[in-house]
Protein backbone atom coordinates (compact mmCIF):
# COMPACT_ATOMS: atom_id res chain seq x y z
CA UNK A 1 0.00 0.00 0.00
CA UNK A 2 2.72 2.19 1.02
CA UNK A 3 4.62 2.01 -2.43
CA UNK A 4 2.13 0.91 -4.58
CA UNK A 5 0.74 2.62 -8.16
CA UNK A 6 -2.21 4.75 -8.08
CA UNK A 7 -3.74 1.64 -10.52
CA UNK A 8 -2.68 -1.00 -8.29
CA UNK A 9 -4.07 0.49 -4.71
CA UNK A 10 -7.43 -0.35 -5.15
CA UNK A 11 -6.70 -3.76 -5.50
CA UNK A 12 -4.96 -3.55 -2.42
CA UNK A 13 -7.71 -1.14 -0.44
CA UNK A 14 -10.41 -3.98 -0.74
CA UNK A 15 -8.43 -6.42 1.08
CA UNK A 16 -10.69 -8.83 3.46
CA UNK A 17 -11.38 -6.74 7.43
CA UNK A 18 -9.60 -9.82 9.43
CA UNK A 19 -6.17 -8.61 6.97
CA UNK A 20 -7.31 -5.02 7.75
CA UNK A 21 -7.20 -5.70 11.49
CA UNK A 22 -3.87 -7.08 10.85
CA UNK A 23 -2.42 -4.52 8.66
CA UNK A 24 -3.64 -1.13 11.25
CA UNK A 25 -0.59 -1.32 13.34
CA UNK A 26 1.52 -1.17 11.01
CA UNK A 27 -0.06 1.13 8.90
CA UNK A 28 -0.29 3.57 11.52
CA UNK A 29 3.76 3.03 12.33
CA UNK A 30 4.23 3.47 8.75
CA UNK A 31 2.22 6.63 9.02
CA UNK A 32 4.62 8.77 10.96
CA UNK A 33 7.14 8.53 8.53
CA UNK A 34 6.29 10.52 5.74
CA UNK A 35 4.57 13.96 5.00
CA UNK A 36 1.43 15.25 5.06
CA UNK A 37 1.41 16.05 1.32
CA UNK A 38 3.38 12.73 0.54
CA UNK A 39 2.13 10.33 -2.38
CA UNK A 40 2.29 7.57 0.87
CA UNK A 41 0.62 9.39 3.83
CA UNK A 42 -2.34 9.73 0.93
CA UNK A 43 -2.17 5.98 0.52
CA UNK A 44 -2.18 5.51 3.94
CA UNK A 45 -4.82 7.02 5.52
CA UNK A 46 -6.89 5.66 2.29
CA UNK A 47 -6.17 2.26 3.98
CA UNK A 48 -6.79 3.35 7.24
CA UNK A 49 -10.23 5.17 6.56
CA UNK A 50 -12.73 2.23 6.99
CA UNK A 51 -11.56 1.40 10.82
CA UNK A 52 -9.89 5.01 11.44
CA UNK A 53 -12.55 7.96 11.08
CA UNK A 54 -10.05 10.35 11.72
CA UNK A 55 -8.62 10.11 8.72
CA UNK A 56 -11.44 11.92 7.13
CA UNK A 57 -10.66 15.42 7.41
CA UNK A 58 -7.27 14.55 6.59
CA UNK A 59 -8.30 12.70 3.01
CA UNK A 60 -11.16 15.73 2.58
CA UNK A 61 -8.45 18.54 2.37
CA UNK A 62 -6.01 16.09 0.83
CA UNK A 63 -9.32 15.76 -1.95
CA UNK A 64 -9.25 19.80 -2.41
CA UNK A 65 -5.87 19.76 -3.55
CA UNK A 66 -5.54 16.88 -5.14
CA UNK A 67 -3.79 15.70 -8.48
CA UNK A 68 -5.92 14.80 -11.49
CA UNK A 69 -5.42 11.26 -11.85
CA UNK A 70 -5.66 11.10 -7.93
CA UNK A 71 -9.47 12.41 -7.74
CA UNK A 72 -11.08 9.03 -8.85
CA UNK A 73 -9.35 7.11 -6.36
CA UNK A 74 -10.52 9.51 -3.65
CA UNK A 75 -13.68 9.97 -4.44
CA UNK A 76 -14.50 6.57 -4.91
CA UNK A 77 -13.08 6.08 -0.87
CA UNK A 78 -14.87 8.96 0.30
CA UNK A 79 -18.36 7.85 -1.02
CA UNK A 80 -19.47 5.74 2.02
CA UNK A 81 -18.87 8.91 4.05
CA UNK A 82 -20.74 11.30 1.55
CA UNK A 83 -23.26 12.52 4.15
CA UNK A 84 -20.49 13.95 6.22
CA UNK A 85 -18.29 15.92 3.63
CA UNK A 86 -20.60 16.73 1.26
CA UNK A 87 -21.74 20.28 2.82
CA UNK A 88 -18.17 21.24 2.90
CA UNK A 89 -17.33 20.26 -0.59
CA UNK A 90 -20.18 22.45 -1.54
CA UNK A 91 -18.88 25.70 0.26
CA UNK A 92 -15.27 24.41 -1.74
CA UNK A 93 -16.81 24.19 -4.92
CA UNK A 94 -19.12 27.31 -4.12
CA UNK A 95 -15.95 29.40 -2.25
CA UNK A 96 -13.86 30.82 -5.78
CA UNK A 97 -11.23 28.69 -5.26
CA UNK A 98 -10.05 28.04 -8.44
CA UNK A 99 -7.85 25.45 -7.53
CA UNK A 100 -10.34 23.15 -5.51
CA UNK A 101 -13.02 23.88 -7.68
CA UNK A 102 -12.85 20.81 -10.28
CA UNK A 103 -11.90 18.06 -7.21
CA UNK A 104 -14.68 19.10 -5.11
CA UNK A 105 -17.40 18.92 -8.19
CA UNK A 106 -16.34 16.09 -9.19
CA UNK A 107 -16.82 14.41 -5.78
CA UNK A 108 -20.24 16.35 -5.89
CA UNK A 109 -21.04 15.19 -9.28
CA UNK A 110 -20.79 11.00 -7.63
CA UNK A 111 -22.29 12.04 -4.19
CA UNK A 112 -25.03 14.63 -5.25
CA UNK A 113 -25.88 15.47 -8.97
CA UNK A 114 -28.90 16.65 -8.79
CA UNK A 115 -28.68 19.19 -6.09
CA UNK A 116 -30.27 22.50 -7.68
CA UNK A 117 -26.83 24.25 -6.39
CA UNK A 118 -25.43 22.97 -9.59
CA UNK A 119 -26.54 25.84 -11.85
CA UNK A 120 -24.69 28.42 -9.90
CA UNK A 121 -20.83 26.71 -10.32
CA UNK A 122 -21.86 25.43 -13.56
CA UNK A 123 -20.90 28.67 -15.56
CA UNK A 124 -17.80 28.60 -12.88
CA UNK A 125 -16.58 24.85 -14.02
CA UNK A 126 -17.50 25.22 -17.68
CA UNK A 127 -14.87 28.38 -17.95
CA UNK A 128 -12.21 26.01 -15.54
CA UNK A 129 -12.52 22.95 -17.76
CA UNK A 130 -11.97 25.39 -21.30
CA UNK A 131 -8.51 26.57 -19.39
CA UNK A 132 -7.41 23.08 -18.32
CA UNK A 133 -4.12 21.47 -19.75
CA UNK A 134 -5.49 18.86 -22.00
CA UNK A 135 -3.45 16.18 -20.33
CA UNK A 136 -5.72 16.57 -17.30
CA UNK A 137 -8.79 17.52 -18.77
CA UNK A 138 -9.98 13.83 -20.06
CA UNK A 139 -9.91 12.56 -16.19
CA UNK A 140 -12.22 15.66 -15.22
CA UNK A 141 -14.68 15.01 -17.95
CA UNK A 142 -15.24 11.56 -17.11
CA UNK A 143 -15.77 12.32 -13.19
CA UNK A 144 -18.45 14.88 -14.06
CA UNK A 145 -20.00 13.38 -16.63
CA UNK A 146 -23.25 12.65 -14.14
CA UNK A 147 -23.93 16.10 -13.84
CA UNK A 148 -23.29 16.42 -17.85
CA UNK A 149 -26.54 18.25 -18.41
CA UNK A 150 -25.82 20.82 -15.41
CA UNK A 151 -22.79 21.78 -17.12
CA UNK A 152 -23.62 21.73 -21.11
CA UNK A 153 -25.67 24.88 -21.61
CA UNK A 154 -22.75 26.89 -20.04
CA UNK A 155 -20.11 24.74 -22.50
CA UNK A 156 -22.57 25.89 -24.88
CA UNK A 157 -22.18 29.32 -24.48
CA UNK A 158 -18.05 28.75 -25.13
CA UNK A 159 -18.98 26.53 -28.18
CA UNK A 160 -20.89 29.26 -29.57
CA UNK A 161 -18.77 32.48 -28.87
CA UNK A 162 -16.94 34.30 -31.85
CA UNK A 163 -12.90 33.92 -31.48
CA UNK A 164 -12.70 38.07 -31.39
CA UNK A 165 -14.36 37.25 -27.64
CA UNK A 166 -11.84 34.03 -26.11
CA UNK A 167 -9.16 32.04 -27.58
CA UNK A 168 -9.80 30.04 -30.24
CA UNK A 169 -8.09 27.07 -28.18
CA UNK A 170 -11.19 27.47 -25.42
CA UNK A 171 -13.71 27.04 -28.14
CA UNK A 172 -12.00 23.93 -29.06
CA UNK A 173 -11.95 22.41 -26.17
CA UNK A 174 -15.63 23.18 -24.97
CA UNK A 175 -16.20 21.93 -28.40
CA UNK A 176 -14.69 18.41 -27.94
CA UNK A 177 -16.49 17.90 -24.03
CA UNK A 178 -19.62 18.57 -25.35
CA UNK A 179 -19.13 16.70 -28.30
CA UNK A 180 -18.33 13.46 -25.65
CA UNK A 181 -21.41 14.63 -23.33
CA UNK A 182 -24.02 14.72 -26.29
CA UNK A 183 -23.25 11.39 -27.87
CA UNK A 184 -26.83 9.91 -27.24
CA UNK A 185 -28.39 13.43 -26.83
CA UNK A 186 -30.46 13.70 -29.51
CA UNK A 187 -31.49 17.23 -28.84
CA UNK A 188 -28.30 18.54 -27.44
CA UNK A 189 -26.47 17.45 -30.89
CA UNK A 190 -29.43 18.74 -33.11
CA UNK A 191 -28.04 22.46 -31.32
CA UNK A 192 -25.25 21.87 -31.72
CA UNK A 193 -25.27 21.04 -35.12
CA UNK A 194 -27.83 23.98 -36.36
CA UNK A 195 -25.29 26.45 -34.14
CA UNK A 196 -21.86 25.04 -34.40
CA UNK A 197 -19.13 26.55 -37.43
CA UNK A 198 -17.97 24.61 -40.18
CA UNK A 199 -15.61 22.33 -38.17
CA UNK A 200 -17.60 22.13 -35.13
CA UNK A 201 -20.50 21.11 -37.50
CA UNK A 202 -18.87 18.29 -38.91
CA UNK A 203 -17.57 17.41 -35.52
CA UNK A 204 -21.11 17.00 -33.89
CA UNK A 205 -22.53 15.45 -37.39
CA UNK A 206 -20.91 12.02 -36.40
CA UNK A 207 -22.76 11.36 -33.52
CA UNK A 208 -25.84 12.86 -35.21
CA UNK A 209 -26.32 11.14 -38.14
CA UNK A 210 -26.77 8.00 -36.30
CA UNK A 211 -30.03 8.25 -35.78
CA UNK A 212 -31.47 9.65 -39.79
CA UNK A 213 -35.27 9.58 -39.62
CA UNK A 214 -34.83 11.39 -36.42
CA UNK A 215 -32.56 13.96 -37.17
CA UNK A 216 -34.40 14.52 -40.71
CA UNK A 217 -37.73 15.39 -38.89
CA UNK A 218 -35.81 17.71 -36.60
CA UNK A 219 -34.38 19.29 -39.57
CA UNK A 220 -37.01 19.55 -41.48
CA UNK A 221 -39.12 21.32 -38.76
CA UNK A 222 -36.15 23.81 -38.72
CA UNK A 223 -36.31 25.11 -42.17
CA UNK A 224 -40.33 25.42 -41.78
CA UNK A 225 -39.73 28.31 -38.98
CA UNK A 226 -39.78 31.80 -40.02
CA UNK A 227 -36.44 33.98 -40.32
CA UNK A 228 -36.86 37.54 -39.17
CA UNK A 229 -37.27 39.88 -41.89
CA UNK A 230 -35.31 43.14 -41.75
CA UNK A 231 -37.34 46.07 -40.87
CA UNK A 232 -35.74 49.05 -41.49
CA UNK A 233 -31.94 50.07 -42.76
CA UNK A 234 -31.95 51.22 -39.16
CA UNK A 235 -32.49 47.99 -37.48
CA UNK A 236 -31.26 47.52 -33.99
CA UNK A 237 -27.78 45.51 -33.48
CA UNK A 238 -29.93 42.92 -31.17
CA UNK A 239 -31.96 42.16 -34.16
CA UNK A 240 -29.27 42.07 -36.89
CA UNK A 241 -27.71 39.25 -34.67
CA UNK A 242 -31.01 37.35 -34.27
CA UNK A 243 -32.07 37.72 -37.87
CA UNK A 244 -28.58 36.22 -39.09
CA UNK A 245 -28.12 33.10 -36.21
CA UNK A 246 -31.56 32.59 -37.53
CA UNK A 247 -30.53 32.08 -41.17
CA UNK A 248 -26.93 30.70 -39.86
CA UNK A 249 -28.95 27.81 -38.06
CA UNK A 250 -31.71 27.26 -41.57
CA UNK A 251 -28.22 27.14 -43.86
CA UNK A 252 -26.83 24.07 -41.32
CA UNK A 253 -30.57 22.20 -41.28
CA UNK A 254 -30.13 22.50 -44.77
CA UNK A 255 -26.31 21.29 -45.15
CA UNK A 256 -27.50 18.43 -42.44
CA UNK A 257 -30.13 17.48 -44.47
CA UNK A 258 -28.49 16.97 -47.82
CA UNK A 259 -25.72 15.06 -45.53
CA UNK A 260 -28.23 12.72 -44.88
CA UNK A 261 -29.94 12.28 -48.26
CA UNK A 262 -32.69 14.50 -47.87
Amino acid sequence: IETASSAKLPELLSMPEAMRVIAKPKLEAALARHDLQSTERLHLSLALLSNDPTQLEYLQKRLLNAEAHQVPLLVNQLLPFRDAIQSPLWSAAESGDSESLLPAACALAKMDPHNDRWSGISARIAERLVRENPLRLAVWVEELRPVANSLNPSLQVIYTSAPSSRSQTEIDLATDILESYAKDDLALLHELVLTGESHQFRKMFSSYQRVPQQAKEALRAELTRPVPMRESLLESEERTRSRVAAMARQANAAVALLRLQD
